[in-house]
């Protein structure tokens, strides 16, 4: 006697057609019947070429194809890091010599840049402790994140004084403020040898 409850039932699950599917679809039927034409050597098929090569992309040029080096996640530095009041004072430092020290426009963006700072030296330090290529990418690409972070808020230091100084001399505090970074990048990596 056969136990009818123990076979496994067939089940078709339904499925959804998505625009990368039809894509891939449309890529192939394209170039096997361009593979056809060739084999049949129907005349002036070589100048399609050029066309099927161009669907072909299209379906590859799909942007999850393109791997990413994904980033470190670690936390953000805090006003209670012990380097945090020493970089901030020599930011707010520079900031004064050039008499363009404004606490009420400035004090965030120094907050966050010397954040960005310690930040750097973070990843600095899992560049040198990376064991793989994956890691180091991944140390790499945050790296790059953070320095661009860096840029932009230095940058936009400059174009808060804009305004308030003259012709000339944004130019002058945003060179001033990277040299700064620079000395005090090169102070911390000079002091952990």
């Amino acid at each position: 006697m056969l136990n009818v409850e123990k076979i496994p039932r067939l089940r078709i699950k339904s499925f959804r057609v998505e625009e990368y599917d039809w894509r891939g679809f449309i890529a192939l039927t394209i170039t096997v019947g361009y593979i056809c034409l060739l084999v049949l050597r129907v005349p002036n098929t070589e100048m399609l070429g050029v066309a099927v090569g161009l669907m072909v992309g299209w379906y590859f040029s799909e942007k999850r194809y393109i791997r990413k080096p994904k980033i470190i996640k670690f936390p953000r530095a805090t006003e209670k890091h012990p380097d945090y009041p020493k970089i901030k004072a020599k930011l707010v430092e520079a900031l004064q010599q050039l008499e363009s020290y404004n606490p009420a426009y400035d004090d965030l963006l120094v907050d966050e840049i010397a954040k960005t700072v310690i930040d750097i030296k973070t990843v600095d330090k899992k560049i040198d402790e990376a064991k793989n290529l994956t890691q180091l990418g991944k140390a790499i690409k945050t790296k790059a994140i953070l320095l661009g972070m860096l840029e932009d808020c230095v940058e936009a230091l400059a174009i808060t004084r804009k305004s308030r100084l003259k012709h000339g001399e944004a130019e002058l505090m945003k060179e001033t403020m990277m040299n700064r970074l620079k000395a005090i990048m090169e102070e911390k990596k000079n002091s952990t040898v």
